[in-house]
């Protein structure tokens, strides 16, 4: 006996569609060397939308705080609902600070980075083989780059129903590697190219999306630079099941 589809949650779809606005994937493009991504793209809508988010939530612990603070310097004495408004206040002035401050880290992150692009061999790839990459990065200046790490992740995605047609994704990394540097054909300050090659296990699961079951392989790249700012740069490869001869 079939089992019939779930209903389609329209808050679900439209959850769907959101994050995948804020957080487009990078595609890549046939050159002459390979396959380019450029990494950096346009303003990052995600942590520009955090940031405001959190500077809301302070705006909203500083009205909630106001009037006890105005009280105490009168020295009028705190009541009782006064003091509550400040416990109130509080948490939710640490819990915007903290997010203000991470995802202006990304901003400031993102305009200390004048170009990222990722350079594949070959696209897509394919399980038992070698991927080959290389990772173009060059700042502003006021950024130096002190070091570049890159791992590639494979993750499984598992979509769980929750209570009212709702469902939450649990995330687990099944295989993950650090990409050692083959060739670092440039390390200057504000500009650094690296190379690596990494071989992808065959008995490991290919790219794979279904209703409530994804695997994703990821190269994700964190370099290392003086001063402010996060650059963090992530690409979704697309892998393909071994060749058996």
């Amino acid at each position: 006996m079939s089992r019939e589809p779930e209903p389609i949650n329209p808050s679900e779809m439209f959850e769907e569609f959101w994050q995948s606005w804020l957080e487009p994937e990078a595609t890549a493009y046939r050159s002459e060397h390979g396959y380019r991504a450029d990494l950096k793209g346009d303003l990052p809508k995600l942590p520009t939308v955090l940031a405001l988010y959190g500077l809301i939530l302070c705006g909203v612990a500083a009205w909630l705080a106001a009037q006890p603070i105005l009280l105490f310097i009168d020295q009028q004495g705190i009541h009782f609902s006064a003091l509550v408004r400040v416990l109130i206040a509080l948490p939710i002035l640490l819990y915007g600070l903290r997010m203000l401050w991470a995802n202006l880290m990304k901003l400031i992150g993102y305009v200390n980075t004048e170009s990222a692009e990722l350079i594949l061999l070959d696209s897509p790839q394919r399980l038992g083989q070698t991927l080959q990459l290389s990772y173009r990065l060059r700042t502003t200046g006021r950024a130096k780059i002190a070091q570049v790490r890159a791992f590639v992740r494979c993750v499984e995605q598992v979509r769980r129903p929750r209570r009212k047609r709702r469902h939450i994704i649990e995330e687990h990394v099944v295989w993950e590697q650090a990409l050692p540097v083959v060739r670092q054909d440039v390390a200057l300050d504000d500009f650094s190219v690296s190379n690596y090659e990494v071989l992808l296990p065959h008995q490991l699961p290919p790219s794979f999306e279904a209703a409530n079951n994804k695997i994703i392989w990821r190269i994700e790249i964190e370099p290392k630079t003086s001063g402010l700012g996060n650059i963090r740069h992530s690409y979704r490869l697309q892998v393909l099941p071994e060749v058996l001869i």
